[in-house]
């Protein structure tokens, strides 16, 4: 009876052991960010009339190609006089300090994102220092 016993338990312990290694694990493959390493400006003080080119330094991990967004605030546009444009291939973009700006800010800031597009982005904002 107790032979029995240990070997209905042992008999129990190979099968469920056995199941466990022949279980079949799915991997799915990770999305991993775009980085930005820097975002620069040059140059970083504008008086009236100047411009300031800023550019992007991105990588994405998964080897994904990369698109650009740009966002400008407190009076700086671009040469159409616009102020945001999305989903450029360019990492570099010129920026106007608009002459008509008459409030009394002195620092102007670029939104700036690098996408992957699917859905994985990274953002980093420059700033501008205004002088008269």
């Amino acid at each position: 009876m107790r032979n029995r016993t240990w070997l209905t338990a042992a008999t129990l312990l190979l099968l469920v052991l056995g199941a466990g290694a022949c279980r079949k694990y799915i991997t799915h493959p990770t999305h991993r960010l775009p980085v930005i390493s820097s975002v620069v400006a040059f140059p970083t003080v504008l008086g009236p009339g100047d411009s300031t080119m800023i550019t992007i330094s991105a990588t994405d991990p998964d080897g994904d190609s990369l698109s650009y967004d740009w966002s400008a605030y407190n009076g700086l546009t671009m040469k159409d006089g616009r102020t945001y444009i999305y989903d450029t291939g360019s990492p570099s973009m010129v920026f106007l300090r608009s002459p008509a700006w008459t409030y009394p800010y002195d620092t102007a800031f670029v939104w700036c994102a690098a996408s992957d597009r699917r859905g994985g982005s990274d953002r980093r904002r420059v700033l501008i220092l205004y002088r008269d």
